[in-house]
C-alpha cells in the first residue's frame, strides 16, 4: 500500500518503454519512410518480429543516415524486450555516427534525440534518476525541432522523472507541457493515458490534492480499456492508494481486487503478492481480520527474504496492527521491533508504525509512551502537511503563470496566422482586418486583466482552504486530552507545568497557522516557551541567553513563523542533545542600517545535513522554511535571508544560524 517509491519505479520504466521513438527523415525517398512507418508502428508489440525484419533490411541500405535510422529502430525492438544493457550498448554506435558532424542538421539530431532518449530508458531501469533526467533533458532540447507525439513522449519521460525524485512541482509542469502540446496537434486521445494518470499519481502523491487526482484519474479512466496489461495494473494499484490516502477503504478495496483480477493468471509473482499485501492492510483498516490474516499470510510468504527493504518493514508494521486488534499485545511488540531497517522509509510508513506503538502503549497501560508516540506522530505528520501546504501554494502559483504565459502564446499565434492571412487579401480587406485584430487585442486585453483578478482570488482562497485543512488535521484532540488528562493527574507539580508549557506551545502553534508573518515578540514567546519544555531533557549543563538590542521595537518586526523557532529546535535537537558537558545557547538580534540581524550560536557537533547527522531528522523544518523565504521574497525586493554553517571560532565550536529581515517586509 505505501510501497510507494517501488511503485513509482514501475511507473517510469513502464511509461519509458513506450516513450522511446525514432524520427524519419521526409528527404529521402518515399519507399524508406514507408519502411520506417511500418517498422516503427509494430516494434512496440512485436519486437522480435520486427528485429528479424531490421536484420534483413540492414544490410541493403547503403546510405549512412536511412541505415542508422533503421539501426535506431534495432535498438528500441532491445529495449521493448526488455534487454536494456544489450540495446545501450547498440546505442553507442548511434552516438559515434551522429559525433562525427561538427554541425549535424536537423535529421540528424532527430537522430541524437532518439539515441538520448533510449539512453534515458536504460538509466530509469537502473534506477539512476539524475543520469536518466539528463537524458530527457537532451533528448527533448533536440526533439523540438518537430513538435509531433514523440515531442509529447519525451515531455511524460522528463516529467515522470521529475515525479519520482519528488519534484512534484516541475514534474506537473512538463506534464502540462506534453497535454497542451497534444491538444494543440489533437492526440490527446492516443497520447493522453500517461499524461492523465501521471498528474493524477503526482496530485495525490505529492500534493494531496485528490480533487484534481480524481479529475485526472477519470479522463485516464476512458482510455484504460485500449492499454497494456502492465499499465492497467498499475493503474488500478494507484487507483487504490488514493482512495486508501483518502481513508476511503471501501473504494479503496474495490481497486485492489481489480489489480488482483489482473494478475489472477499467476505469470506476475511480484505484482501478486503486492496485490495481497494491499489487501491485508485494506482489510484490517476494515476490521476484517481473518482476511487481513490470511492475506497476510499469501504476501509474507514471498517477501519474507526482503529484510531490510521498505516491503518488510511494511508487511511488519501491518502484522502488529493485525495482534494489536486480536489482543495479541506479546506478539504485536515483537514484530515492532523485529525489523532495524536502516533505509529512508516514507514518512506515511513511519507514521502507520507510531499509531502502532501507541495503540500499543495504550493497550499495555504506558501512558507515558503512548503520549510520547503521540507527540513523534504529531510532529512528522505536521511536517509533512506543513511542506505539502507551501508546495501546494507554490504550484497554484507556478499553474497561474503557466497560464497565463499559455493565453500570452496563443495571442502571439493568432497575430502571426492574421499577418498571413493579410497578405493574401486585397487592401480594403487588410483595412477592416486590422480593425477586427485591434478590436480583438482590447478584448483580450480585458478578458487578461479579468482572468488575473480571477486567479488571484481563487489563490487566496485555495491558500485560506489549505490553512484551514491544516489546522483541523494538525492534532487527534480525543487521544491528545485522554493522555494530557492522566498524565496531569499522575504526576507531581513540576511535571503538570511540563504538560501547562506544551500546551501553551501547542495553542500557539495552531495560532500562527493561520498567520503568514508574525511579531518577532511572538516568535520570541514562543521560542521561550519551547526552550523551557525542552530544559528538562537537556539537563542542569544548559544555559541560554537572549541578547536584544534595545533600538529594537519587537512589535513593528514582521518575519514568518518558526524563523528562529526551527533554528533552535535543530540546534537543541541535532547539536546538544547528546552533548556531554556544558551545553550553551545564545540568540543576539541587533539593529542594521537595513534590517535586523538575528544569530543562533551553540556549542554542540556542528552543522551537518540531515542525511550525514548522528541524530535521526528528515530536515523537513529547514526545507520548508527555505521554501516559504523563497516564496515570500518572490514579491519583496529586500530579500530575506538565511545562512546555516559551522561556527569559524576554533575555541567555540557549534553551528550558527545567520538570518536578516529586512525593515519593511510583507507579503
Amino acid at each position: 500500500m505505501k510501497n510507494q517509491g517501488s511503485r513509482i519505479i514501475i511507473i517510469g520504466i513502464l511509461v519509458g518503454l513506450c516513450v522511446t521513438s525514432c524520427y524519419h527523415s521526409n528527404t529521402h525517398e518515399g519507399n524508406v519512410d514507408s519502411l520506417l512507418n511500418q517498422i516503427e508502428d509494430s516494434v512496440g508489440v512485436n519486437p522480435y518480429t520486427s528485429r528479424s525484419k531490421l536484420l534483413k533490411l540492414l544490410p541493403s541500405v547503403t546510405d549512412s543516415l536511412p541505415y542508422y535510422k533503421f539501426y535506431s529502430l534495432y535498438v528500441r525492438s532491445f529495449l521493448a524486450a526488455n534487454s536494456f544493457d544489450t540495446a545501450f550498448l547498440l546505442n553507442k554506435k548511434i552516438f559515434q555516427f551522429c559525433r562525427k558532424e561538427v554541425k549535424p542538421p536537423d535529421e540528424i539530431k532527430k537522430l541524437l534525440a532518439a539515441a538520448y532518449n533510449s539512453n534515458g530508458i536504460y538509466y530509469t531501469e537502473k534506477c539512476y534518476l539524475d543520469s536518466a533526467l539528463y537524458s530527457y533533458k537532451k533528448a527533448l532540447q533536440l526533439a523540438s525541432l518537430a513538435i509531433d507525439s514523440r515531442y509529447i513522449d519525451i515531455s511524460i519521460n522528463v516529467a515522470d522523472m521529475f515525479t519520482r525524485k519528488g519534484d512534484y512541482i516541475n514534474g506537473i509542469g512538463y506534464y502540462r507541457k506534453a497535454l497542451f502540446t497534444s491538444d494543440s496537434l489533437g492526440i490527446t486521445r492516443k497520447m493522453g493515458f500517461p499524461i492523465y494518470f501521471g498528474l493524477g499519481q503526482a496530485y495525490y502523491a505529492g500534493l494531496r490534492d485528490f480533487t484534481l487526482s480524481e479529475k485526472y484519474f477519470d479522463l485516464a479512466w476512458r482510455l484504460y480499456p485500449q492499454r497494456t496489461f502492465h499499465e492497467q495494473f498499475v493503474y488500478c494499484n494507484n487507483r487504490g492508494n488514493s482512495y486508501y490516502y483518502q481513508q476511503k477503504y471501501d473504494r479503496a478495496l474495490q481497486w485492489f481486487l481489480k489489480a488482483k483480477a489482473l494478475v489472477a493468471s499467476g505469470k506476475y509473482a511480484s505484482y501478486e503478492n503486492l496485490c495481497y499485501a494491499n489487501l491485508s492492510d485494506i482489510y484490517l483498516k476494515l476490521g476484517k481480520l481473518d482476511s487481513a490474516q490470511y492475506y497476510w499470510n499469501k504476501s509474507f510468504q514471498f517477501f519474507a527474504s526482503a529484510k531490510g527493504t521498505t516491503i518488510y518493514y511494511y508487511l511488519a508494521t501491518v502484522k502488529a496492527g493485525i495482534a494489536l486488534k486480536k489482543g495479541n499485545v506479546a506478539e504485536a511488540h515483537s514484530w515492532l521491533t523485529l525489523d532495524k531497517t536502516a533505509l529512508q522509509i516514507e514518512p506515511e510508513i513511519v507514521g502507520l508504525r507510531n499509531q502502532c506503538w501507541q495503540e500499543y502503549y495504550l493497550k499495555i497501560g504506558d501512558y507515558k509512551n503512548a503520549y510520547h508516540s503521540l507527540l513523534q506522530n504529531m510532529h512528522l505528520n505536521d511536517s509533512i502537511r506543513n511542506e505539502k501546504v507551501m508546495s501546494r501554494i507554490a504550484e497554484i502559483d507556478t499553474r497561474y503563470r503557466q497560464d497565463t504565459a499559455v493565453m500570452k502564446r496563443e495571442i502571439l499565434l493568432t497575430q502571426q496566422n492574421s499577418q498571413i492571412s493579410v497578405l493574401k487579401m486585397t487592401n480594403c480587406f487588410w483595412i477592416l482586418l486590422v480593425v477586427v485584430i485591434v478590436i480583438g487585442a482590447v478584448a483580450i486585453y480585458y478578458s487578461l486583466q479579468r482572468k488575473r483578478v480571477m486567479q488571484q482570488l481563487k489563490f487566496q482562497d485555495q491558500a485560506a482552504q489549505l490553512r484551514l485543512q491544516n489546522i483541523r488535521n494538525r492534532i487527534s484532540p480525543h487521544l491528545m486530552f485522554n493522555v494530557l488528562n492522566q498524565k496531569i493527574s499522575d504526576e507531581k507539580d513540576r511535571d503538570n507545568q511540563q504538560l501547562f508549557d506544551l500546551v501553551k506551545l501547542l495553542r500557539k502553534s495552531l495560532e500562527f497557522t493561520d498567520q503568514t508573518l508574525i511579531s518577532l515578540q511572538d516568535e520570541l514567546e514562543f521560542v521561550k516557551t519551547y526552550i523551557d519544555l525542552e530544559q528538562v531533557k537537556l539537563g542542569d549543563e544548559f544555559k541560554w541567553h537572549l541578547e536584544l538590542d534595545d533600538s529594537i521595537d519587537t512589535n513593528a518586526i514582521k518575519l514568518p513563523a518558526m524563523m528562529i523557532q526551527i533554528p533552535v529546535e535543530n540546534a537543541l535537537k541535532h547539536g546538544l542533545r547528546n552533548k556531554t558537558g556544558d551545553k550553551k545557547l545564545s540568540i543576539n538580534i541587533s539593529g542594521q542600517s537595513h534590517g535586523v540581524q538575528i544569530l543562533i550560536r551553540d556549542n554542540g557537533t556542528g552543522f551537518f545535513p540531515a542525511a550525514q547527522s548522528s541524530t535521526k531528522g528528515t530536515g523537513t523544518g529547514l526545507k520548508v522554511l527555505y521554501q516559504t523565504i523563497q516564496l515570500l521574497n518572490l514579491k519583496n525586493s529586500n530579500p530575506i535571508r538565511l545562512s546555516m554553517k559551522n561556527s569559524d571560532d576554533p575555541k567555540n565550536s557549534g553551528a550558527v544560524a545567520d538570518i536578516f529581515i529586512p525593515y519593511g517586509y510583507h507579503i
